[in-house]
């Protein structure tokens, strides 16, 4: 947003059901081991702002402009028509109910700044 560019890295693993122990210690065991490993991968990726190196491959998810596509079809179908039903409300709404929305619209400006 706002022009930044994003990088996003995830650390995933599968574990089959079959892996994880069916009695309450070694359930709790092997929880506990699963989060010292979990805290070492990330102990790595803090020092070296990466996963890979650790044993772990990197795998590069290209572009999907379908996404893009779907997301402005949507925002033509239901932007379009909510401009211009804002529009004929403002045109043919009693003054009164203006000065509500005008009203509203300031105090959500408000909210947005007092968050960010």
């Amino acid at each position: 947003m706002k022009g930044r560019s994003c990088q996003a890295e995830m650390f995933l693993r599968r574990i089959p059901i079959s892996d994880i122990p069916k009695d309450t210690e070694g359930c709790s065991d092997w929880v506990y081991n699963l989060y010292q490993e979990k805290d070492q991968i990330y102990d790595y990726f803090v020092r070296h702002n990466t996963f890979e190196g650790h044993g772990l491959e990197r795998l590069e998810i290209p572009r999907n402009y379908y996404d893009l596509f779907i997301q402005l079809t949507w925002m033509v179908i239901i932007g379009i028509p909510s401009i211009i039903y804002l529009f004929q409300f403002l045109w043919t709404s009693s003054f009164f109910a203006q000065i509500i929305f005008v009203i509203l619209i300031i105090l959500g400006k408000e909210k947005k700044m007092n968050f960010i």
